[in-house]
């Protein structure tokens, strides 16, 4: 567990590195939190609502020299809102910030749902964390609150209602996750009905 621990560490550590030395636009190689930095600096220019039109991927192309693929942004305004701080930070400082706390978070999460398996569900995880930590998509995140979902839905309903809320930043999983939860759980299912004596 600790190697594996370790290995995440250096993987983010080492693509911190890349972007601090190249940033994001370098080589064809656009993480997703290029676009999440982006973002974040046109909540405080002031015209957020650009990001949404095809004006989005101009910015894109003015970075890159019109040489990477660009993304489309679909996200809710509530996501825009949680990644405007990172505007006031180096790109490279702003990943680290974001990737480093949320795959804390995850990581916690993870483990109160695992406990004595945490070691094999990390084995099973790794390629996929190694994957979110290289492009910095905000993977963890969601992870995360989907797992505090799970955890609490059963004795926390206040903490695992809060959990879905802050999901809005992706609503389409917040409904599936919504939906499981109003199912009812698991051995509690109402008696069967009394037959009427004739």
């Amino acid at each position: 567990m600790r190697y594996l621990l370790a290995t995440l560490a250096a993987v983010l550590g080492l693509k911190t590195f890349w972007f601090f030395r190249w940033g994001f636009w370098h080589d064809h190689e656009v993480p997703d939190f290029a676009a999440f930095h982006l973002v974040a600096q046109r909540v405080w220019l002031g015209d957020l609502d650009l990001t949404y039109l095809a004006a989005f991927m101009k910015m894109q192309a003015g970075l890159s020299g019109s040489s990477t693929g660009f993304m489309p942004w679909t996200y809710p305004p509530q996501f825009d809102l949680l990644l405007a701080p990172f505007a006031f930070l180096p790109t490279w400082a702003a990943y680290f910030l974001f990737t480093a706390t949320t795959l804390a978070v995850y990581l916690t999460t993870l483990r109160m749902i695992a406990g004595q398996h945490f070691a094999q569900v990390l084995v099973i995880l790794f390629p996929a964390m190694a994957l979110t930590i290289g492009c910095g998509q905000n993977g963890f995140l969601t992870g995360a609150l989907i797992g505090l979902v799970c955890i609490g839905v059963q004795s926390r309903k206040m903490f695992a209602g809060l959990a879905l809320g802050a999901m809005v930043i992706k609503p389409h999983l917040a409904v599936a996750a919504g939906g499981i939860c109003w199912r009812p759980a698991a051995g509690q299912r109402s008696p069967p009905p009394r037959r009427s004596r004739s």
